[in-house]
């Protein structure tokens, strides 16, 4: 959420602050152009409302996960991948993605939607009726095939767990998510409803 509030002044600072690096610091002017155009296609004015901002916000977000992946920043990447799923079931069941315990029940769906104890989440029936394709999809992310939270344990563990990934094997599945992640996006129309188009 910082990095799109921040991005959104980012380029009207560089411009403020353009002549003075200019005069002071030469070569680093060239670099500004760069900083603005790498951060700055990240902005968005309030991240955090979700009613007017939510689509702009996951594509913004999956944008962000490929310039991490594309940068070798493979923790970072996971770690906004693995948060994405449940921003996108919470955008999918109109929900505030910050408020804890919708994450709860959406993560919740994504390992299957039964506690252990037998209870059920309230949105499992909601999501049953959702087409096999994007729900298949979000489970095999989510502990299926690519076992995204698994994943990003690994990572965040350190490999201080039994049987962890090898740092290899974690890079190239990393690259495997963001792929499947864009496939989401179009699954679920993200980029076509801020269109406006059908």
């Amino acid at each position: 959420m910082d990095v799109m509030k921040q991005s959104f002044t980012l380029t009207e600072r560089i411009e403020e602050a353009t002549p003075i690096i200019s005069k002071s610091v030469p070569p680093f002017s060239s670099l500004l152009k760069r900083v603005s155009d790498d951060y700055g296609k990240f902005n968005l004015e309030n991240p955090d409302d979700f009613d007017n901002n939510a689509q702009e916000s996951l594509l913004h977000q999956l944008d962000m996960i490929e310039w991490y992946v594309d940068k070798g920043q493979t923790v970072q990447a996971l770690s906004l991948a693995r948060e994405w799923l449940p921003s996108l079931l919470c955008y999918h069941f109109q929900l505030d993605p910050l408020d804890d315990k919708a994450r709860g029940e959406m993560e919740l769906l994504l390992a299957g939607g039964k506690k252990k104890d037998g209870t059920e989440s309230i949105y499992l029936k909601e999501w049953d009726r959702l087409l096999t394709v994007k729900t298949n999809q979000l489970k095999n992310l989510w502990g299926g095939k690519y076992t995204l939270a698994k994943l990003r344990n690994d990572v965040l563990h350190a490999g201080f767990r039994k049987n962890p990934k090898s740092s290899e094997d974690i890079i190239q599945k990393t690259k495997d998510i963001l792929r499947e992640l864009k496939s989401v996006s179009k699954n679920w129309k993200l980029d076509t409803k801020l269109s406006g188009n059908p």
